[in-house]
């Protein structure tokens, strides 16, 4: 056994502000985190000026600590009495350090024991019992503003059902995650609009910290396990690996975000068996018929479609119930990205396959059809319709084996699953500025600035050879 041991001086623990990007939102998230682990119903945040610094009280209502774990556990550098056993979130035994020992003075009451200290300095005693546990710092200056500021904006973002009273005041915890839309392996992402360019990253509910991201709309990665497997120690940030996953999660929602946010399980298609389209001019230079209007297409050369088995759940349909002058004698794909059926009346095989699904169709195939022709481009194609409550049209060439696919989104579905028609046929530049978005998506992947020059250059020229598009109108 050792006759001395290394003393701790004020300096260390002065220093824990560093370890943090931002100690005051440290300070609302640990104090928050400790208090719903230890299964409180009701919380209790008093934010005060005294004598120039400021007063800090946190009280909940949740299980007390024993003399042991306050002394061996929480009075412990390091050490951490949370088993995880009851969903615990914490368990770093780093929190400790900004939540008591780097400020002005602590108090600490738990059921019948109340710890007084400074730094790491203090005195137990056994007082009147408290139901729950109490805690009081006081902080260096007057920064009530700001933590008070911190306490609102974890109870905007968290989801917990307890009762949080922030200085009298209730703020409401019930931030849902929204919906669900993709899985990461260590997490899993949701949306919501509770805000905009914002992702929030939680465990169990609890926010840990917050980043940017380029979307419309808020971003919830729910963690899975325990955090001392996903978190470093601090809590601002994900370990290595998954730091890593994360921050390309987030550039691919700046460069393409419906690919970032699918959720790949729920994708089932259609296939409906038949040839695919090919300019004959872009091959050969020949001139095509753009009145052929037999099956709604002009130029093609026929090519057998091919045929692979992918992830995705793929469904055989014949052509059994549809007109040929609905331009559906071709290979024709139907992409479901949502969690509903889509109705019949968007269904080539369905006898109540719309009108103005078949104009829609004809449309679209002719447009993509004319835009190979005039980029000189033979390579063979389909087309379909796709069902994504972001996406309005899709390039796709890895559809299960089915090779280029240009996908025109017919419908707008809303929050109850209702699916409305989301063109007016007598858009014609917006229906063709769609599909040239759309087809060059064959040279650029995301939409970088390599993308949108192209896309100013081929507009550009799309726009002096509008008359030649105007076919694809027809009836």
């Amino acid at each position: 056994m050792f006759q001395n041991q290394v003393v701790i001086g004020p300096e260390f623990f002065a220093k824990s502000f560093n370890d943090y990007n931002n100690w005051k939102w440290a300070i609302a998230r640990e104090f928050m985190q400790n208090s719903m682990d230890c299964g409180s119903t009701a919380i209790d945040v008093t934010i005060k000026e005294v004598d120039g610094n400021t007063e800090l009280t946190v009280a909940n209502n949740g299980s007390t600590m024993s003399r042991d774990i306050l002394v061996n556990k929480l009075l412990s550098l390091g050490g951490s009495g949370k088993s995880f056993t009851n969903g615990a979130v914490g368990g770093f035994g780093k929190a400790k350090e900004i939540l008591y020992y780097a400020h002005q003075g602590y108090q600490i009451h738990s059921g019948a024991i109340k710890v007084v200290g400074v730094g790491a300095g203090y005195n137990i005693e056994d007082v009147e019992y408290f139901s729950g546990t109490k805690s009081v710092i006081t902080l260096k200056g007057d920064v009530v503003w700001d933590i008070t500021r911190q306490f609102f904006v974890f109870a905007n973002i968290a989801q917990w059902d307890g009762v949080l009273t922030i200085n009298g005041e209730i703020a409401p915890t019930a931030m849902k995650k929204g919906k669900l839309r993709r899985d990461l392996g260590f997490a899993k992402v949701y949306t919501n609009k509770s805000f905009t360019n914002k992702v929030i990253v939680r465990i169990g509910g609890v926010p840990m910290f917050t980043e940017y991201c380029s979307l419309d709309r808020c971003v919830v990665v729910e963690l899975d396990g325990i955090s001392v497997d996903v978190l470093t120690s601090n809590r601002d940030g994900l370990t290595y690996a998954h730091s890593r996953e994360l921050n390309a999660f987030i550039t691919e929602l700046a460069v393409d975000k419906r690919s970032a946010l699918r959720n790949r399980d729920i994708t089932r298609i259609r296939h409906y068996d038949g040839h695919k389209f090919r300019s004959i001019e872009a091959n050969t230079g020949s001139s095509s018929d753009s009145g052929d209007s037999s099956v709604g297409v002009g130029a093609r050369q026929l090519v057998l479609s091919a045929k692979a088995a992918g992830c995705a759940v793929v469904e055989k349909w014949q052509h059994d119930n549809v007109d040929s002058a609905s331009c559906l004698s071709e290979e024709f794909l139907v992409k479901n990205n949502t969690e509903y059926q889509v109705p019949a009346y968007y269904l080539p095989d369905s006898k109540e396959f719309s009108a103005y699904s078949v104009k829609l169709v004809k449309i679209w195939g002719r447009l993509l059809l004319q835009l190979h022709k005039l980029f000189k481009n033979s390579d063979a194609f389909a087309v379909g319709f796709i069902f994504d409550e972001m996406a309005e049209a899709e390039y796709d060439n890895t559809a299960d084996g089915y090779g280029v696919t240009y996908f025109i989104g017919p419908a707008v579905i809303d929050k109850s699953g209702s699916f409305k028609k989301r063109f007016l046929l007598t858009e014609r530049n917006r229906l063709l500025m769609i599909a040239l978005h759309e087809y060059l998506h064959q040279q650029y992947r995301y939409h970088d600035e390599d993308y949108a020059s192209a896309l100013t250059d081929m507009a550009a020229k799309v726009m002096d050879s509008r008359k030649d598009f105007n076919w694809c109108f027809a009836s």
